[in-house]
């Protein structure tokens, strides 16, 4: 097993972190734990209705069949199916987690009551030694006993259930002597057991009862090869390729969890690095990331993916590690730089996504594919139908923060805040859809005059001045440090402000040097392209932020300048099954997607084979082709033809060295104008170096002059 080599500097560090050093660290802005929001009419109060209704009709006893049978109980209803049948990644404990955090945000007994009633009759199942699983031979016990733990834990401290401290330790206790420590990574990892994800929730549990073993049991669990690395800004993934992407940025929710508890500022460097590095080198425009549930080494790799692949960011699970981290950061930094991620994804990730089947399954993936994509769901009572009610609850704790003389709005979302402050009862209503209008509406009611501080985030897609009025009268609003915009003063019953914050279309590459794909946003608003109602995109000069004009406020509609059949409207509007391209690229209209017949197989990157009998094919107009992939030690030969002519016998073939990959790439030029066909072959024959004989593809494109 590759191991990571950790520095004499940072084992003192990891000593220091794990023997307590430091004191409680204070928080520089709060949230409010979900108490006196209200979330009002608008689209994210809409999905979250969905949602809380979702899982509120699931049956108790389905939910618990397989823990009453393996308990020899008496176990009416059905089998759910899916993966919650199979005892794999089960999220039983997160849809308690989802239902607790629910009824703390709206005070719906009725999620109070079946969060009740389920650890009521969980807890029967529970074997005397502490074994509590849906079936005998659970699938990925770690992760399973962490979600437990998590929704145990919310349980306690948001529904006030006191018998869940008690089950809890039984669990823990079974948990302490038969989870396998062996703590693996990378691409040996074992990535069904997500170990390293443990430790958050147990610190949790430890701040919510004070029980030292839950600390000192965190402590085996905490990731220190992975966090000490970010907390030196370095990039654990230059190595391998294959660390699980939503679950690596869930494991650095357990250094926030660690800084909760010991006050070691390495916890918190580890965060900031790590939010910057994803930001900087993993995320695609809407704030998701990981092809395939896999890093990329560089930004340049991302392109690839949008070529074959349809699976482009793990979107229910990959929000909320998020929320989670851009929470972590915001109370302890005070800093409202670090809302901007949450913003994207209410927008684009999570807040984008289709209602559930009554089947379970959800909508697994976001699809970026540069030929077409839609939004499907799959997967039933996968692992992010548990996560699903967690991470739309979280609206509720992510859009209003306060410290003891201020408010902060770090969400644009229609909402109401009730907040005690002083001697003053404090209601502030905010109104308006920000994208649609770009403005928002507050409305302060007090039951007595008040002094405090309106702050309000200043998103990282502003590039004009922020326009704000009191009661109607222009005031100056500057964005101090933190990147919070301040207005405080003595505040009476009634007293109105309005926001103003201009948008524009915006042109986000990939990379610099690469101007195909782009995305384009409108603020917060990834834009895609409808492809029901557009002709094929090239002639377009999409680079040109001012091409691109806006054709209905409401709802958002845009155009370019040269071709008004060619429609835009925000991804989060697209319904199941409609067709859209998120990614622009117009020679993507030039090649139709490859079709491949055979036995092929689906890499991060690429589709691979060593069947002689495998082809992979594609149409595409113009004067050339250049079909791109990797060089391998495992490489073989493949016949290209052009039009049913061969033209060439290709070798993929390269020496091994510590370089795992180089760069594939093979092109044809000088046709004829007009519709052509490229065939790849396999031949089964190889280089006699070559371990195998197997052939990549990751894809076909145009060899296009610079522009």
């Amino acid at each position: 097993m590759k191991h990571i080599y950790i520095s004499p500097v940072l084992i003192v560090i990891c000593f220091f972190a794990v023997s307590g050093y430091g004191q409680k660290p204070q928080q520089v802005i709060k949230a409010f734990d979900y108490k006196g929001i209200e979330l009002n009419d608008g689209r994210i109060k809409q999905q979250f209705e969905i949602v809380k209704n979702e899982y509120l009709r699931i049956s108790n006893d389905d939910l618990l069949i397989g823990f009453r049978k393996r308990a020899n109980l008496p176990a009416p209803g059905k089998e759910l199916g899916g993966w919650y049948t199979a005892d794999s990644f089960h999220i039983f404990g997160q849809i308690l987690g989802g239902l607790s955090r629910m009824y703390a945000a709206t005070g719906d007994s009725q999620c109070l009551e079946k969060v009740n009633i389920l650890i009521a009759q969980w807890t029967k199942t529970i074997d005397p030694n502490g074994f509590f699983y849906y079936t005998v031979k659970p699938n990925a016990p770690h992760y399973t006993y962490e979600k437990m733990v998590g929704g145990l834990v919310d349980a306690y401290v948001y529904c006030g259930n006191k018998q869940t401290a008690e089950s809890l330790s039984r669990i823990t206790d079974w948990a302490i002597k038969n989870l396998n420590r062996e703590k693996v990574y990378g691409r040996n990892s074992g990535l069904e057991n997500e170990w390293y994800t443990l430790s958050e929730n147990l610190y949790r549990a430890y701040l919510a009862t004070g029980d030292e073993k839950y600390k000192e049991f965190a402590q085996v669990w905490d990731y220190t090869e992975y966090w000490d690395i970010f907390a030196q800004d370095g990039n654990i993934f230059d190595r391998w390729r294959d660390y699980h992407a939503y679950s690596h940025v869930n494991a650095t929710n357990g250094a926030g969890a660690a800084y909760q508890v010991t006050g070691q500022e390495h916890y918190l460097h580890t965060l900031i690095n790590a939010y910057d590095y994803f930001n900087t080198h993993q995320c695609w425009v809407t704030g998701g990331y990981g092809p395939r549930e896999r890093f990329k080494k560089n930004r340049a790799e991302l392109i690839d993916s949008l070529c074959l692949d349809e699976r482009h960011f793990e979107t229910q699970c990959g929000s909320w590690a998020v929320f989670k981290l851009c929470k972590y950061l915001l109370t302890y930094t005070g800093d409202a730089r670090f809302g901007d991620w949450i913003e994207k994804l209410l927008y684009n990730g999570i807040g984008a996504t289709l209602p559930s089947d009554a089947d379970g399954s959800i909508q697994y993936w976001s699809n970026y594919n540069v030929f077409g994509a839609s939004k499907q769901n799959s997967s039933e009572w996968s692992c992010c139908a548990g996560t699903r009610p967690e991470v739309v609850a979280d609206y509720y704790d992510l859009i209003w923060f306060k410290d003891s003389d201020n408010v902060y709005v770090n969400l644009y979302v229609p909402s109401t805040l009730k907040w005690k402050f002083a001697n003053a009862d404090v209601t502030i209503s905010q109104k308006g859809v920000l994208e649609e209008s770009h403005t928002i509406d507050f409305t302060i009611n007090l039951s007595k005059k008040a002094k405090f501080g309106m702050n309000f985030r200043m998103p990282g897609w502003l590039n004009q001045p922020v326009l704000a009025k009191v009661n109607g009268k222009s005031v100056d609003i500057t964005q101090n440090q933190k990147h919070w915009a301040v207005l405080k003063q003595t505040w009476n019953d009634g007293d109105k402000i309005t926001l103003t914050m201009p948008m524009s279309i915006t042109v986000n590459q990939i990379v610099p040097e690469k101007i195909y794909p782009l995305a384009l946003t409108y603020g917060p608003v990834v834009l895609a392209v409808d492809c029901e109602k557009a002709p094929r995109l090239k002639n377009i000069n999409w680079k040109d932020s001012n091409e691109i004009i806006e054709v209905s406020k409401s709802p958002l509609v845009f155009s370019p300048k040269s071709n008004s059949k060619i429609i835009l409207k925000p991804y989060y509007a697209f319904t199941a099954e409609q067709q859209y391209k998120l990614y622009i690229d117009p020679n993507a209209g030039l090649v139709e997607q490859p079709q491949f017949s055979g036995r092929w197989r689906k890499g991060s990157e690429f589709m691979y084979s060593n069947d002689p009998n495998a082809v992979a094919k594609a149409i595409f107009e113009g004067t050339s082709i250049r079909w791109q992939g990797r060089k391998y030690g495992d490489a073989g030969k493949a016949e290209v033809s052009i039009d049913g002519q061969v033209v060439a016998v290709i070798d993929q073939y390269k020496p091994e060295s510590d370089q795992q990959f180089e760069p594939f790439e093979w092109k044809y030029e000088g046709l004829t104008p007009g519709s052509h066909v490229i065939s790849i072959r396999v031949l089964g024959q190889k280089n006699e170096n070559s371990k195998n004989t197997y052939i990549n593809v990751a894809g076909f494109t145009p060899v296009l002059k610079k522009n």
